[in-house]
């Protein structure tokens, strides 16, 4: 991608290898899941996209080294750039600490959130990172470039905000509007979930002898990567073939089926699938479809399930390794209020209307997006500051 004869005189390129001090996940600074508190003196930080897991008071699980650090996902390829005191989550997380006599360290960390690691699903990918080559430019270069990419960054960061606000917002008026589904002030009757509603999932033995991802195709696969914040994340995409997706009749998607990660880092996520015969089900994610629309609304069931507090609840089910996962009868039985249809119904309709005004604002996102990537483009290129 890069080549030394290409970049400004005095810039070079090196080994990934030869440019940190050392790459490591101390044992003894990990967490274990149940001593994560809701709130503490030290942030806990782990290889999901939420970028605090948790918190601890124990100060013998701090990190003792020099700040900032930036922490890579094994299993997620992501990156996180910290420098404030902190403690470590799950396994699979790595601290990445450049050669301060070569970078800055933001630099270095905004240097590995350009390059691409592809992904090898559930595998460990430093091994693929370690690959990698790094461009050094002078140490002058690199604070100037920072400044740059830092001002673009605080635009997304002000667009991630306002789609915050509108999850924030939806979630406080499910509340004014149905109440507490937790304490069920308003006397709603009550279910598990399984009883009225489909909950299914693509078998193991059905992946290994059926799926084979191909990079385009006819039927988009839904992996836990794909489900976020009520919404389909389609930048990263594997496909099948539609026969495939034929053959798996029960795990392929249809319109009005919510769809809901059991398995890895960001378990609970959820989705909404608006279109029939365009997606089928990935291993790690689950299909829930109700069976009645006249008695549950597929936009009330997203939103139940989105809500903080079930969040918390599947965190208390799932099992304790590094790929904590969620069973299907665990979420069968999830208790869900049933209001009255009619009120279900004029929900869906102002969470449909919020959502038709945030389209017409993806344009800006992809637009800020897209200045972003082009700027560290030409940042690393040299190009910037010619």
């Amino acid at each position: 991608m890069f080549k030394e004869e290409n970049l400004p005189k005095n810039w070079k390129i090196l080994n990934f290898s030869d440019c940190i001090e050392k790459t490591t996940a101390p044992n003894k600074l990990k967490v274990p899941k149940k001593d994560y508190l809701d709130q503490g003196e030290y942030p806990i930080i782990d290889q999901g996209a939420n970028f605090i897991i948790g918190y601890t008071n124990n100060a013998k699980k701090v990190f003792t080294g020099d700040l900032p650090v930036i922490i890579f996902g094994d299993h997620t390829r992501i990156f996180k750039y910290i420098d404030f005191p902190f403690s470590l989550g799950a396994d699979g997380t790595k601290i990445i600490i450049p050669k301060k006599e070569l970078f800055i360290v933001k630099y270095f960390y905004y240097f590995l959130k350009f390059i691409k690691i592809e992904n090898h699903g559930y595998d460990r990918h430093y091994k693929y990172l370690k690959d990698k080559k790094i461009v050094l430019p002078p140490l002058e270069t690199q604070k100037k470039i920072v400044e740059i990419l830092e001002k673009a960054e605080k635009l997304k960061e002000w667009r991630v905000e306002a789609d915050t606000l509108v999850n924030i917002y939806l979630e406080s008026l499910f509340y004014e509007m149905f109440g507490d589904p937790f304490k069920n002030n308003m006397n709603w009757p009550v279910n598990d979930l399984g009883s009225i509603c489909n909950v299914t999932k693509l078998a193991g033995y059905e992946y290994t002898k059926h799926i084979k991802y191909a990079e385009s195709g006819d039927i988009i696969v839904i992996r836990g990567l794909n489900v976020k914040n009520c919404k389909l994340k389609l930048d990263e995409i594997k496909y099948i073939d539609n026969e495939t997706s034929k053959i798996l009749i029960r795990s392929k998607l249809f319109k009005d089926d919510v769809v809901m990660t059991y398995i890895g880092v960001n378990i609970g996520d959820v989705a909404l699938i608006r279109e029939s015969n365009k997606y089928h089900l990935a291993p790690n994610v689950a299909k829930i479809t109700s069976l009645d629309k006249n008695v549950l609304n597929p936009f009330y069931l997203m939103r139940f399930l989105n809500l903080d507090q079930n969040k918390i609840q599947y965190k208390k089910f799932t099992t304790d390794t590094a790929k904590p996962a969620l069973n299907m009868s665990k979420i069968r039985k999830l208790k869900i209020p049933l209001p009255s249809i009619k009120l279900q119904n004029q929900f869906a309709i102002i969470v449909q209307q919020i959502e038709s005004l945030k389209i017409q604002q993806l344009q800006c996102k992809h637009e800020i997006n897209n200045l972003f990537n082009v700027l560290m483009q030409k940042a690393f290129k040299g190009e910037l500051l010619c």
